[in-house]
């Protein structure tokens, strides 16, 4: 039941981030539409996590519903990117995916595509970066570290790290 309650929270907490980042200014309206794919209820292993078409930016694991199992949490990303206003190649979509222990593989709990937001601006720099740390497990709580910095256009530079338990 503990492990159930973690997960509601944690998909709450999700959501609504999602919608406080995709608030910020950050992603563009006019992004063209994309479906995102399903995930399946349960897999075997990481691998199965990924659909057709996305592979594994980043991948973490630690214990996040307190069952002393290796949790993970991974961003898959599109192989397919984004295209700028001006029409050149950007960064593609992402999702987060996290995925509690199970007694063989995993189960996903949350599958969430609006937390790292879309840019069609060539100007912003990517708001992930999986090569600084930018998701992280610690002490049980999902850590997600956005970075906003226009290279031209604009002053605002902030970070934040959203944290969830």
């Amino acid at each position: 039941m503990a492990s159930y309650l973690r997960a509601a929270s944690l998909i709450g907490l999700l959501s609504l981030f999602a919608n406080l980042a995709q608030t910020e200014a950050v992603a563009s309206d006019d992004m063209p539409a994309i479906a995102y794919p399903d995930i399946p209820a349960a897999v075997a292993d990481r691998v199965a996590l990924v659909p057709p078409g996305w592979h594994i930016e980043t991948l973490v694991t630690g214990d996040l519903n307190g069952d002393r199992r290796p949790d993970l949490a991974l961003v898959l990303q599109s192989d397919i990117p984004d295209v700028s206003f001006q029409g050149a190649p950007m960064v593609g979509p992402r999702m987060l995916v996290v995925g509690f222990a199970a007694r063989q593989g995993f189960r996903p709990v949350v599958s969430h595509h609006r937390l790292i937001p879309r840019s069609n601006n060539p100007y912003l720099e990517d708001v992930f970066d999986p090569e600084s740390g930018s998701l992280a497990i610690n002490n049980g709580r999902l850590e997600i570290t956005l970075r906003f910095f226009l290279t031209a256009g604009g002053w605002d530079r902030f970070t934040k790290t959203f944290s969830f338990a």
